[in-house]
């Protein structure tokens, strides 16, 4: 079972909502082995969640540590990536060409995972980037101009804010 923690209007009700489908699915199949492994929220170009922000990663892992503790009162060990690592797919997905610098050190120091981490660090550390926050947490609004619009793509883009809007009004 896979889930995504941190979806835009996801509450801790949600979360519970995982635990009780498990806890019914481990009562009425005994035996069967669950393993829910949990990512947190990650933005997407040409998605109707590419305009949505992200929560910050204290309270991400908060909720990560929350899932965990309440499938473990039932028996089952859920999984959760990393919160830190998720928020670099953030930046990554949601950044324009400001981070080209960033991208070719990533490559010159090997292109791995702790290449990403390193350079993220330096970077920042560094003040060679701009805020990344500024990229991974804010909402965008519908009408800004994306780096990617410029795709072509099979849905436009009045497409994904109408169903951007229809999602957030399901809360």
């Amino acid at each position: 079972m896979y889930g995504i923690i941190g979806l835009p209007t996801e509450t801790y009700e949600d979360l519970d909502e995982f635990v009780n489908l498990c806890k019914e699915i481990k009562q009425k199949y005994k035996g069967f082995i669950i393993t829910p492994s949990f990512s947190t929220f990650v933005q997407k170009a040409h998605t109707p969640f590419q305009f949505a922000g992200r929560e910050d990663i204290k309270t991400l892992e908060k909720k990560n540590e929350y899932i965990k503790k309440e499938f473990a009162k039932i028996g089952i060990k859920a999984r959760t990536s990393s919160v830190k690592w998720d928020y670099i797919q953030s930046l990554l997905s949601r950044g324009d060409r400001t981070l080209t610098p960033y991208l070719i050190e990533v490559f010159n120091q090997g292109g791995n995972i702790g290449a990403f981490k390193s350079v993220y660090k330096d970077f920042e550390k560094n003040n060679k980037l701009k805020p990344s926050d500024e990229i991974v947490l804010k909402e965008i609004s519908i009408e800004d101009e994306l780096p990617w619009d410029f795709i072509l793509y099979p849905k436009n883009k009045e497409v994904l804010k109408s169903e951007y809007k229809r999602l957030l009004a399901l809360q």
